[in-house]
């Protein structure tokens, strides 16, 4: 993905429905090691407005943004300058937010970024989705055919 759309950083936010909170599920780039420990409310920040909205954003400028949750990039030492996520929604149902951090070769992400983190949350999504449908279809297999169903 970093490759695809170059970055300097990558997070796949998973939602946790029972505090409706983001959480990192993974992440890659300077200080991703240390992120784990952080969760973004619904709401909050870039992840936690587009996971509200379910709606993707970009912010050209971090600094002038009032959006941006700087706390957890003071917490582990990386510095945005600009931003671009989108939901990722399975059968109508938020699953989290993928995002990405500065733009490596341009001054910002562009439309174009846009429309390909788009296509590739779509396609997280899908997957998501697949791995849903063979993990109840398993599921439901070994209930009937365990001598109980």
């Amino acid at each position: 993905m970093l490759r695809v759309i170059q970055s300097e950083a990558g997070t796949l936010f998973e939602l946790d429905h029972n505090n409706n909170t983001l959480f990192f599920r993974a992440s890659v780039g300077q200080g991703s090691d240390r992120l784990s420990q952080f969760r973004v409310p619904i709401g909050r920040g870039v992840v936690g407005h587009v996971a509200e909205s379910r709606q993707p954003m970009f912010v050209s400028n971090v600094e002038e943004s009032g959006i941006y949750l700087k706390t957890i990039q003071d917490a582990v030492g990386f510095k945005a300058r600009n931003v671009i996520a989108v939901p990722i929604v399975v059968r109508a149902k938020l699953f989290g937010v993928l995002e990405l951090l500065n733009r490596i070769g341009e001054d910002a992400y562009t439309a174009a970024d846009m429309e390909l983190l788009t296509y590739l949350s779509e396609m997280i999504a899908k997957t998501i989705e697949i791995r849903m449908m063979i993990a109840w279809k398993n599921t439901s297999h070994s209930k009937h055919h365990d001598g109980k169903g």
